[in-house]
């Protein structure tokens, strides 16, 4: 797992945390299974449904995505603005037309993918 601090200056201000779980866990002896993330319990290599089960995120609610990431919307409102980003690539309905053509329907939210990243930073204007 990688983990990056991103600052606003040098040695100032951390303005983002991003945890990265791209790199495979599974078999390797990691000091954690488990870590907490918005007061939810998150298990190394599960998915983005397996981990909204434990926590207030529903999609098209509080939890909407674009082409490759979900993202938290409407962050309570404090004295900073924060973006919470989630890496799992949606899934959508497909429909195989025949040889290379396939259209993409609406959002599949029974089958999302492992999480990769997790991402909080400050939200820039």
């Amino acid at each position: 797992m990688g983990i990056t601090f991103w600052l606003i200056e040098p040695g100032k201000k951390i303005d983002g945390i991003n945890l990265d779980f791209s790199h495979p866990t599974k078999g390797l002896l990691v000091p954690y299974k488990i870590i907490k993330f918005r007061k939810a319990p998150y298990s190394l290599d599960s998915d983005l449904n397996e981990f909204i089960k434990f926590c207030d995120l529903r999609h098209g609610d509080n939890l909407i995505h674009d082409l490759s990431f979900f993202y938290i919307k409407d962050e309570k409102k404090c004295k900073i603005l924060i973006k919470t980003l989630i890496g799992s690539r949606p899934s959508y309905y497909t429909t195989d037309l025949g040889g290379h053509i396939t259209t993409r329907g609406s959002f599949n939210s029974k089958s999302t993918g492992s999480i990769e990243v997790l991402d909080v930073s400050l939200l820039n204007n």
